[in-house]
């Protein structure tokens, strides 16, 4: 229906403009209307033998068991015509025209017994071709043909041939009646037809496909006979394929559905066989739709070829070797894996499909603590640092630190969690210091966290202070001592010693200041602008074993240094 008439039947009271909601609608309806209508046409077509073409007109010619061969779509529709006919016939003359009508079309006549007055005596030829062109026959009666055979069976429609295959072509019977033999006969590459076996009345015939590799199709055809010699036309096979070379086969032993975690191997395995001894036999697979990699090949000795091809997941991608051969993979999306056989005459197996997935590993977390700012410490004191580790895909974690450019420490292996450590004050240097934690997974995932320590040295003096220093003598004793004292030069100190031996109690007294024995006025060194050393010595009467220097001093100026030496 078009669309003009939907709009003239479309009352007048409804907007009818090119730009109306009611326009548009009606022209979609107007367009699957017509769709529809072509749709209804082409089926019609398809069983009118006059107007099918193509698959249309072999599908009509199927059902009356006549193959098409070698025939174009022109003869093809005559030939089902004629057997549409026949199909029915009863071997009368109105049948025999009605065949020769629908095969010559306007070019036939008629056919008529010989006593009709129609063929007057001397009008047309008894048997032969008369002026007008045509051929006529008197006295006699054309032998109709009989009911054909069924179609054939074996081989079933489709099916693909092998050299050397055995087969019992099968074919059904004739509705005739008195049937005294079937003609079957076959050809190869639409050479001539050759008979195949001894004509018998049997529905089966044995056949041996032929090796000759030029002879690539193959076809049948068989008639009936009856008693009186009348045949049946001729039932066609469809036109068969001879394989030549044997398709190779193959197995998968590969698991379907398997999940893949980090450095997984996904192992591709199985067996190939080539049938063809000698031809060359290569099995390939592809990885989610991409290259066609080959990876196992032999050439054939007609046993089956073990194949096995290792591939690992890691960092997302999986990896031949050390060579990524996909892009990143995603959690939960399905990917492909398609294995196959090919050989060297252009045969190819059926593809084996897996489906695999992946989990990519996931680096873990790190958090470090605040690390609270702390004043008055000294050397021996130590920062605490806390932190937490943690890992998303449940793997253990190892934890470790690195003072500035020292050697990493290990402070835990094992599951993820919170740690602890502590970093001395005397491995710190003045200044700024960095302190770098790690986490690292079993599979080498690393995280990092950086910590900066600033050490600022405070050197203010004590207001009052009592420095002991005990000295072993490195050969067993000592008699004499002396001593040098750095120290500002407002600051007064006091130094005492006591020398002993074995379990005598500690007896402290002054040492001697500046060579005051023998300088009227001793004084100290200036060694730099407010910094001034003193010597300092004193002499046992005895050599000591045990030594002990006492400083005591006052104020808040700094001692810098003290240094001394022994002797016999």
């Amino acid at each position: 229906m078009s669309l003009d008439l939907l709009l003239k039947r479309l009352p007048s009271h409804y907007n009818k403009s090119t730009d109306s909601n009611n326009y548009k609608a009606l022209s979609l309806v107007a367009k699957h209307i017509e769709a529809n209508g072509n749709l209804y046409k082409t089926i019609q077509k398809f069983w009118d033998v006059d107007q099918a073409e193509g698959a249309g007109l072999d599908r009509l010619g199927k059902d009356e068991g006549i193959s098409r061969g070698s025939f174009d779509d022109e003869t093809y529709s005559k030939m089902i015509k004629i057997q549409y006919i026949v199909n029915m016939s009863e071997g009368d003359i109105e049948s025999l025209n009605a065949i020769l009508t629908a095969y010559m079309g306007d070019g036939f006549v008629n056919i008529e017994e010989g006593w009709n007055s129609f063929l007057r005596e001397g009008t047309y030829p008894t048997d032969g071709r008369h002026t007008d062109g045509y051929w006529y026959i008197q006295n006699s009666r054309v032998n109709a043909s009989i009911a054909p055979p069924g179609p054939f069976t074996v081989p079933e429609i489709g099916a693909v041939l092998e050299p050397k295959q055995a087969l019992t072509l099968t074919f059904g019977a004739s509705t005739a009646p008195s049937i005294s033999t079937y003609e079957v006969q076959s050809r190869y590459n639409e050479n001539p037809w050759t008979d195949v076996g001894t004509h018998t009345n049997a529905l089966t015939r044995a056949f041996t496909v032929t090796e000759d590799k030029t002879l690539k199709t193959v076809e049948f055809r068989v008639r009936a006979k009856n008693t009186s010699n009348v045949y049946s036309d001729y039932i066609y096979s469809d036109v068969f394929t001879v394989q030549h070379n044997k398709i190779p086969s193959i197995t998968l032993n590969t698991e379907n559905n398997k999940t893949l975690y980090e450095n997984d191997t996904f192992v591709i395995d199985g067996s190939a066989l080539e049938p063809d001894v000698g031809d060359v036999l290569i099995v390939y697979y592809r990885i989610n739709g991409g290259l066609a990699r080959g990876f196992a090949t032999k050439v054939s000795d007609g046993t089956a070829m073990p194949y096995k091809e290792t591939l690992t997941f890691k960092s997302g991608k999986l990896l031949r070797g050390d060579t990524a051969i996909t892009d990143t993979l995603k959690e939960g999306t399905p990917y492909t894996l398609e294995v196959w056989a090919e050989d060297n005459q252009g045969g190819k197996s059926d593809v084996e499909t897996r489906t695999y997935y992946v989990v990519p590993n996931r680096p873990p977390t790190l958090s470090i603590d605040p690390v609270t700012e702390a004043s008055g410490m000294i050397d021996s004191d130590k920062v605490t640092i806390d932190g937490m580790s943690a890992d998303p895909d449940g793997n253990n974690v190892t934890v470790r630190y690195r003072i500035n450019e020292e050697t990493a420490v290990q402070i835990h292996n094992g599951p993820a969690g919170p740690f602890t450590f502590d970093v001395q004050l005397s491995k710190l240097k003045d200044g700024e210091n960095t302190i770098v934690v790690e986490a690292i997974d079993t599979h080498d995932f690393k995280v990092s966290k950086t910590i900066t320590l600033n050490k600022s040295p405070n050197q203010t003096p004590l207001a009052k202070s009592v420095q002991r220093y005990t000295i072993v003598p490195p050969a067993g004793n000592a008699k004499v001592v002396y001593l040098w004292l750095e120290r500002d030069a407002s600051e007064r100190v006091q130094v005492d010693i006591s020398m002993t031996n074995g379990t005598e109690p500690e007896s402290f007294v002054p040492m001697i200041w500046n060579d005051e024995d023998s300088k009227a006025d001793p004084q100290p060194v200036t060694i730099a602008p407010g910094i001034v050393e003193d010597f300092l010595k004193f002499q046992s009467e005895v050599p000591a074993e045990k030594i002990v220097i006492q400083l005591s001093w006052t104020g808040d100026k700094p001692l810098f240094k003290v240094t001394g030496a022994l002797l016999k």
